[in-house]
């Protein structure tokens, strides 16, 4: 008999991953009005906070927002 497991599903944020690159964001909630996002590069030591530009839709590092 097959082993059954209780499981839960989440509703995961969206992830944005870098066109011809390696790196990806993913978003810090599932709101689609939050946009704060964090680096989730495989191999990176630190956590940085991104936005996505209202101007041109590219990722902007938060503190580099106009």
């Amino acid at each position: 008999m097959a082993e059954r497991i209780k499981v839960e599903y989440f509703e995961e944020p969206p992830v944005v991953l870098e066109v011809g690159g390696r790196r990806s964001w993913q978003a810090e909630t599932a709101d689609q009005f939050c946009n704060i996002w964090h680096e989730t590069t495989e191999g990176s030591d630190h956590v940085t906070r991104w936005v996505k530009s209202s101007y041109d839709g590219r990722m902007v590092r938060e503190s580099d927002e106009v």
